[in-house]
C-alpha cells in the first residue's frame, strides 16, 4: 500500500500499520468525486483511490517537496494555514498520518470542513501510540476522546471510528522500531559508524527478529481481547454535516 517493504512481514513498522492500512482499504468504498490528498508526501494511496474517484489531487508543502523522495504534489500550500482551495470543490479529503504533524490541527479540520462540498467525506488517521518522529514536525498525540472533539466541533459527523492495533501489535511495533532505529545509535560519531557496519552485518538476523515479533504480536492481538486504549492509531470516517 505505501511500498513493498512496508507490506511485508520482515518490516519493522510492519505491525504499526498493518491494522492502519485495512481501515484505509475499507474507506475507499466511500471515495468519490474530486479527492484532495492533504499532506500527500509521495502519494502512497493513490492507486488505491484511483479506481474509485474522477480527478486526484495531492496538496503538500514547498519544504516536504524538496526533502522526501518521489514529492510532487499537484498543489503547494501550508496545511497550517488556509488552503490554496475553492469552497465546496471538493468531494473527498484524505488526511492520513498528518494531523500529529501540524500545529493547528483544528484550523486544517476547518479548512478541510469548507472546501468540502454538502456531504463530502474526511478520510482521517492519525497517532496514538508511536515514537517521536519527522523531527522536529511532531506535535501531537491523539486519544478517541481529543478527536471525536475535534471532527464533531468542526462541523463533521463521524460515521466511523476505528482502533487500530491494540497491547501487543503496539509492544511489538515499539519493540521493532527500537531495534531498528535506536539501538544502533549514539551520541558517538565514530561509533555510529561502526554500529552501522555491525547493523548491516546483521541485517538477516535482523528481518528474522522482526518477522518473528510481528507474527507472534498478532497472534497474541487475536489471543487475548482487544484494548482500544493501546491502540497505535485512530482511524475516522466522517460527513461534512
Amino acid at each position: 500500500m505505501r511500498n513493498k517493504l512496508e507490506i511485508t512481514i520482515f518490516n519493522p513498522r510492519y505491525l504499526a500499520n498493518y491494522y492502519l492500512n485495512k481501515s484505509i482499504y475499507s474507506s475507499t468504498a466511500h471515495a468519490r468525486g474530486i479527492l484532495l490528498d492533504v499532506g500527500c508526501g509521495n502519494k502512497p494511496y493513490i492507486k488505491l483511490f484511483k479506481s474509485r474517484i474522477d480527478r486526484y489531487f495531492g496538496l503538500d508543502s514547498p519544504k516536504t517537496s524538496q526533502v522526501m523522495a518521489g514529492a510532487k504534489p499537484e498543489i503547494i500550500g501550508d496545511v497550517n494555514f488556509s488552503l490554496p482551495i475553492k469552497s465546496k470543490s471538493i468531494d473527498t479529503i484524505l488526511l492520513l498520518q498528518v494531523l500529529e504533524h501540524l500545529n493547528d490541527p483544528e484550523n486544517t479540520i476547518s479548512e478541510a470542513w469548507r472546501v468540502l462540498k454538502n456531504r463530502g467525506c474526511l478520510i482521517l488517521s492519525t497517532r496514538q501510540i508511536y515514537p517521536v518522529h519527522g523531527e522536529p514536525y511532531d506535535f501531537f498525540r491523539y486519544t478517541r476522546y481529543g478527536l471525536k472533539y475535534l471532527i464533531e466541533k468542526n462541523g463533521f459527523h463521524i460515521l466511523k471510528m476505528e482502533a487500530n492495533g491494540s497491547l501487543w501489535s503496539t509492544i511489538g511495533a515499539m519493540f521493532n522500531i527500537w531495534v531498528f532505529s535506536y539501538l544502533f545509535r549514539t551520541n558517538n560519531k565514530k561509533l555510529n559508524r561502526l554500529l552501522l557496519v555491525l547493523k548491516a552485518l546483521l541485517t538477516p538476523f535482523l528481518l528474522m527478529l522482526f518477522a518473528l515479533t510481528n507474527l507472534l504480536c498478532l497472534g497474541l492481538d487475536n489471543l487475548f481481547p482487544k484494548i482500544d486504549n493501546f491502540a497505535s492509531n485512530w482511524f475516522i470516517l466522517a460527513k461534512k454535516s
